[in-house]
């Protein structure tokens, strides 16, 4: 399969260029670029020009008290969620929301609420503005809540939209709204003042008498914050990880470009050469037609048509008709309507038990799993376009795969997850080279290979180095890659602390961190490599590359994996930045600063170093607490481009899919 689909991709996107076509094809790749800066609106930075086409926004703190007030002002002007606390109202209990939703259309309420959703999905990552979305939505209500909640949305920009809350908007329409055909359809503004409750009932502190602390309340936090030493604070902070972690999952939606780039360059080249791979094809997608019987090529169109018609035209509701008119296999449909969806009654009992598993504030796997109602054998409800989209074109078909293929043989099912983690592996190599190649500041990168056979001192036994080693300005990066996703507890918010930190330390402290560690050791002990000096001297940057699945970026929880692996590293000071985790999408953000750095003029005073950038970011992971590669781009207002990779990979994907 792997060669066909390399030929079609090649007869629809290479034929022989004219200076015309050359042209045209360079413009659309321009627009792209600018369409692939999301997030502006919600942050609101602006590039300004210098290193980057950005100016700085922040002064130097000078201390770390003044970086931790830094941090709060940039924390304090983002937008904040809307509660009823702040339009003077009070919020519902849940037996008032079941008594609301208990005489309303349940399909006209949770489709509504679907459309928003999905609305702002797309909107959040594209160039369009999730705030006007919010208030168009809010416009067509002429109620108290809807008026206040648009003035809030347009004077103060804060949010109306928080997908837990429009998750648990919809488990609660499903759960009690009527499907009885005379039950009437729900008013705008009882609906947001649903909504509202729900954000607030979720955003609630302990402690806290209503859904907006008064100034007595937060002194009374501040004064029971311990302040004079670090090693307290993180201990008093650490109660907040599990909901921060089980938050970030919940709620950050992904490109639609980088979805379809990331299952192309995972899915459809050939398995890696090491790995063990009998019974499962030459790809992973012929391992995943192995296990579920359908071709992912069919599924993926299924998913293309879906998403453009939910981005296009708002389209939530779907037909076997209309799909099978459009292109889709009837295959693909039916594997849908058997796998990634529910009838009414199926959702009332998976949404149940979760109930009966606890808490269901982060609870989303029920809905990642299904992301479809089937009305009938021929009609499907989309919940939310993000899950549709991850479902059907995206990282969940991971977990399809490998349960089919699991049901069949455990050792098929063990073959397949050992290969897509080496697949995994490869596919960050890829990323990682390409960044070398073209990022200023970085002369050479290393692969674990090379390591062990230049460094290997006795036969036989493999010295333990990382995936990659990059090396320039006086800088040694290593990198290490794992496939390692959130525990399904810890991901929905039902993990304690202690159970997610045991695995922290398991994986990344004890594992990851010391593997890192053995590689510093032995570049020092050999001098560094072809002619890149590292010593004494060497400023050190350790990391590791996680899916986007894994620990997420939070500020509380990456202040706490930094403090576990300064233990491990302290002994370099003062020659190693914080060690860390970066998602997979970070790492292909950095490769898309090296593309838009490529494309700026170069003027004398211009230093765009991508060496320099990493390292700059580590530093302000402490100096400022910028947990992540795109906080750090968004408060000094850089662009958060798309690489070339992912462009000319996307849109490949596209015409194929878009033919019949």
């Amino acid at each position: 399969m792997l060669a066909s689909i390399d030929v079609l991709l090649d007869e629809r996107e290479c034929p022989p260029m004219g200076k015309g076509a050359r042209l045209r094809r360079d413009r659309a790749e321009k627009r792209e670029q600018e369409a692939a800066r999301p997030m502006q609106g919600l942050f609101g930075l602006q590039p300004q020009g210098g290193p980057f086409g950005a100016a700085p926004r922040w002064k130097q703190p000078s201390s770390p008290d003044e970086a931790i007030r830094q941090m709060a002002q940039f924390m304090q002007s983002m937008p904040r969620l809307i509660v009823c606390g702040r339009l003077d109202m009070e919020p519902l209990t849940e037996v008032q929301r079941h008594g609301l939703l208990s005489g309303i259309n349940l399909f006209d309420a949770l489709e509504t609420v679907a459309r928003l959703q999905g609305q702002w999905d797309v909107a959040f990552t594209t160039d369009q503005r999730p705030d006007i979305v919010e208030a168009e939505f809010l416009g067509a209500g002429n109620g108290k809540a809807c008026q206040r909640a648009r003035k809030r949305v347009t004077e103060h920009h804060d949010l109306l939209v928080s997908p837990r809350a429009t998750a648990q908007l919809q488990r609660e329409i499903i759960e009690s709204a009527s499907v009885e055909g005379a039950a009437e359809a729900i008013d705008r503004n009882t609906l947001v003042h649903i909504l509202l409750s729900i954000t607030s009932e979720q955003n609630s502190v302990p402690g806290f008498a209503g859904d907006v602390p008064t100034p007595e309340e937060i002194a009374k936090v501040e004064r029971e914050m311990p302040k004079d030493n670090l090693e307290e604070l993180l201990e008093y902070a650490r109660k907040f990880i599990p909901d921060e972690v089980a938050s970030n999952l919940f709620n950050m939606p992904a490109k639609y470009e980088m979805v379809l780039s990331n299952t192309y360059d995972l899915w459809f080249a050939p398995w890696v050469e090491k790995s063990k791979t009998t019974g499962l094809g030459a790809t992973p997608a012929e391992a995943f037609k192995i296990g579920t019987g359908v071709e992912l090529l069919d599924l993926l169109r299924l998913g293309h048509r879906i998403v453009k018609r939910s981005s296009g035209d708002h389209q939530v509701r779907f037909t076997r008709d209309e799909l099978v008119a459009d292109g889709v296999s009837d295959a693909a449909i039916d594997y849908l309507i058997n796998h990634m969806a529910l009838t009414l009654e199926g959702y009332k009992k998976a949404l149940a038990a979760d109930r009966e598993a606890g808490d269901t504030t982060h609870q989303r796997f029920t809905f990642t799993k299904y992301p479809f109602i089937a009305v009938d054998g021929s009609t499907i409800v989309m919940i939310r376009h993000q899950w549709a989209m991850e479902r059907l074109c995206g990282a969940t078909l991971y977990h399809e795969a490998w349960y089919n293929l699991s049901t069949q043989s455990r050792g098929l099912g063990d073959r397949f997850k050992n290969a897509m983690n080496e697949a995994f592996e490869v596919f960050v190599g890829g990323i990682l080279h390409r960044i070398a190649a073209k990022g200023k500041g970085i002369q050479k990168i290393v692969d674990e290979a090379e390591m062990q056979a230049a460094w290997t001192e006795q036969k036989g036994k493999m010295p333990s180095v990382c995936d990659w080693m990059l090396l320039g300005e006086g800088h040694c990066v290593v990198i290490d890659a794992t496939n390692h996703a959130v525990k399904a507890d810890a991901a929905q918010g039902l993990a304690t602390f202690e159970e997610f930190a045991a695995d922290i330390d398991k994986i990344y402290v004890e594992g990851k961190f010391k593997q890192l560690l053995s590689t510093i050791d032995l570049a020092k002990k050999h001098g560094g490599w072809d002619g890149d000096v590292v010593n004494d001297d060497t400023n050190f940057v350790p990391l590791v590359v996680i899916p986007d699945t894994g620990v997420p970026t939070g500020i509380i929880t990456n202040f706490d994996i930094t403090e576990r692996g300064r233990k491990v590293f302290q002994h370099l000071q003062p020659h190693v930045y914080p060690a860390g985790l970066i998602t997979v999408s970070d790492v292909q953000l950095l490769e898309g600063m090296a593309d838009f750095a490529l494309s700026l003029p170069q003027g004398p005073r211009d230093d765009r170093n991508m060496m320099k950038l990493l390292a700059g970011w580590r530093h302000a992971v402490i100096s400022q607490g910028d947990s992540s590669l795109q906080i750090f781009l968004h408060r000094r207002g850089f662009p958060l481009p798309l690489s070339r990779h992912i462009l000319v990979n996307s849109r490949k994907v596209m015409k194929l899919l878009d033919a019949s």
